[in-house]
């Protein structure tokens, strides 16, 4: 009998655990989301080469800063720096390794076999600039980290604007020369406003003039299509990265935005469109537009998050990672899942509300 009610009082006390750990837990937030970002940073780390860098291998080689850059954001979202938490080691290499890949001469971030180097130089900007804003004076201590990573955004920021085409986009490449198109110009965008939250000088000509490409991009329909300057049809993933890069810009009722944000509504969410951006773009799409939504609260988040959670949930590989879009790899997805199933917990200030 003895043996039995203490064996009772642990499963009481056990269950009391459990119940106040999910009551710890952000609204919409559940025991098995948490497992499975754990899982995931996880896989992260364990995939980290020993330069700080990601993408070796089949784990996107061809965009190593880009794919450097958003597994450290992912980091970022549990609540790591490089200086606290579980995974501070990791992210400390993460912010090395891309310090190094700076052209000091140029200010791009660029990687020994980068493609489109545009589109890690942004993710670039905006994991150091939140790196730099969460971490405050904690690393300035004798390797001066903080203003390491100042010296270099402020370069990085030279190098967007002079990067950015005359009608305010940017390209695959620091030398387009015109040819831009926007989910590169998305990148740009955010990486900036990051940079300025983390109260590093921005000119305000390069959000003016992207507000005015992203403008020009905008179909009778409210999405966003490839590129401005050129008919075609909305691409329902970048019309969701752009409405976020708007709502990061606190732009959320902007005219761009709010037809934009209508598009997203009335053909993404009703699931008219699951067929086109499900998909092979499936991560892309809702990392941004998980971001959107959250951004607005309310029934828009209510109803869409706790599906898009279970969904991402449930496609997790047993080894903690996500299968990701396209040919990029397991690095890319893995990030954007882990940053959507954190979004609750406001870790990173560019993604907060």
């Amino acid at each position: 009998m003895k043996k039995n009610r203490i064996a009772g009082l642990a499963l009481a006390l056990a269950a009391a655990g459990t119940v106040a750990a999910q009551d710890a837990y952000p609204p919409l937030v559940t025991g098995n989301q948490v497992v499975a970002v754990e899982k995931g940073l996880h896989w992260l780390a364990s995939t980290q080469e020993r330069d700080g860098s990601w993408g070796g291998g089949a784990h996107g080689q061809s965009y190593p800063i880009a794919m450097t850059a958003c597994a450290g954001v992912a980091l970022l979202a549990g609540g790591n720096t490089p200086t606290r938490g579980k995974y501070s080691k990791n992210v400390r290499a993460a912010v090395e390794f891309l310090l190094a890949k700076q052209d000091t001469g140029t200010g791009l971030y660029m990687g020994d076999m980068e493609q489109r180097s545009m589109y890690g130089h942004g993710y670039t900007m905006l994991f150091l600039a939140e790196v730099y804003g969460m971490t405050g004076a904690q690393t300035r201590g004798p390797d001066l980290l903080q203003d390491r990573i100042r010296e270099s955004l402020v370069q990085a920021i030279e190098r967007t604007r002079t990067a950015q085409t005359a009608t305010g986009g940017f390209g695959y490449e620091a030398n387009a020369r015109g040819s831009d198109e926007g989910s590169v110009t998305v990148t740009q965008i955010q990486g900036i406003r990051a940079c300025m939250n983390a109260g590093i000088m921005v000119p305000g000509e390069i959000i003016e003039k992207s507000y005015s490409y992203l403008e020009s991009c905008q179909n009778t329909d409210g999405g966003i299509r490839y590129r401005a300057g050129q008919g075609g049809n909305t691409r329902p993933a970048i019309t969701a990265a752009a409405c976020a890069s708007l709502y990061a810009q606190s732009n959320e009722q902007s005219p761009v935005a709010e037809k934009a944000f209508e598009y997203i509504k009335t053909q993404m969410l009703s699931g008219q469109l699951d067929a086109q951006w499900a998909g092979s773009w499936y991560f892309y799409t809702q990392f941004y537009m998980a971001q959107v939504l959250y951004i607005r609260g309310g029934a828009d988040w209510e109803d869409y998050y706790p599906r898009v959670r279970n969904e991402i949930v449930g496609r997790q590989n047993a080894d903690g990672s996500w299968a990701g879009d396209g040919a990029v790899g397991p690095t890319l997805g893995t990030a954007m899942a882990i940053v959507i199933l954190q979004l609750p917990y406001q870790n990173v200030p560019v993604f907060q509300r």
